[in-house]
């Protein structure tokens, strides 16, 4: 048999070490589109209903590219099963992770992990749009009464789970100390948000 979560066990561990009899799921990283749709999904900006007709087909003759009409690709905010894929223009999103190949035959991605992909997560313009809607989707919510819920709120929304108390601790820390140097509220919780989506919880199906 096998299980879905991939808590280590030391007992498991000393018998099974490379996990031959699946005790634990096998840690993977989230590809390019889902980790996109994760973001959105967390931000409240991504838009579940189905895409009616094609971005593409609407370009005039000489827009796609560089002149101007696939800049419309870059504020698509449906899933990104519906993302139009113009073979000569890839979304810098999905090419920093590892998106395969649109003119080749690809039968499995590349799985990379360089510090490009780190950097993009910490100076993207779209991932710090996302992050700011996150942040005030939080403090907007009229249901949660103060910071340590907010907190809460985006471990719950982007993690599945509450934060510990050390973390918890950490976090209301880093907010409060940048607000005291001046940051607004927004830009500190926003920061935050940023935080989670460049860490290895977010990016990986733990």
């Amino acid at each position: 048999s096998y299980r879905l979560a991939s808590q280590h066990s030391e007992n498991n561990y000393a018998i099974d070490p490379g996990n031959a009899l699946f005790w634990r799921a096998n840690v993977r990283r989230l590809e390019a589109e889902a980790l996109r749709d994760a973001m959105m999904s967390v931000s409240g900006t991504l838009n579940l209903e189905p895409v009616k007709g094609s971005l593409v087909q609407n370009l005039k003759a000489g827009e796609v590219g560089r002149n101007g009409g696939i800049q419309s690709l870059k504020s698509f905010t449906h899933r990104s099963v519906y993302l139009p894929i113009v073979r000569n223009y890839v979304p810098e999103f999905l090419q920093i992770f590892d998106f395969a190949e649109p003119s080749s035959v690809i039968g499995r991605r590349d799985i990379t992990t360089v510090s490009t992909q780190a950097l993009f997560l910490l100076n993207d313009k779209v991932v710090i749009e996302q992050s700011n809607a996150t942040a005030k989707r939080l403090l907007n919510d009229e249901r949660l009464d103060n910071l340590e819920e907010r907190i809460a709120g985006a471990y719950l929304l982007a993690f599945g789970r509450t934060p510990s108390g050390s973390e918890l601790s950490e976090v209301r820390n880093y907010i409060n100390d940048a607000i005291k140097n001046g940051q607004s509220p927004e830009t500190a919780f926003s920061g935050f948000i940023q935080a989670i989506f460049a860490s290895a919880e977010f990016r990986y199906a733990l």
